[in-house]
């Protein structure tokens, strides 16, 4: 229980940072190349919350369907 927890809140950092990559891609001027880049990040960024939200799922129910409340 305590390590979906834990993956939980990775999970929502992640998502955050995602958020706040997305922002500064739109707002903030650079060149092509620093774009790609950010880009590069964000994609990272956002399959790493997917792996934590699903690794957290998983041991949310790992053995059985209890809850972790």
């Amino acid at each position: 229980r305590e390590l979906a927890l834990q993956y939980g809140e990775s999970a929502e950092i992640c998502r955050r940072r995602f958020r706040e990559l997305q922002e500064k891609l739109v707002t903030d001027e650079m060149s092509e190349t620093e774009k790609l880049l950010l880009r590069r990040r964000i994609c990272l960024v956002e399959s790493m919350a997917r792996d934590a939200a699903a690794t957290s799922r998983y041991l949310k129910n790992y053995y059985g369907r209890q809850s972790v409340e």
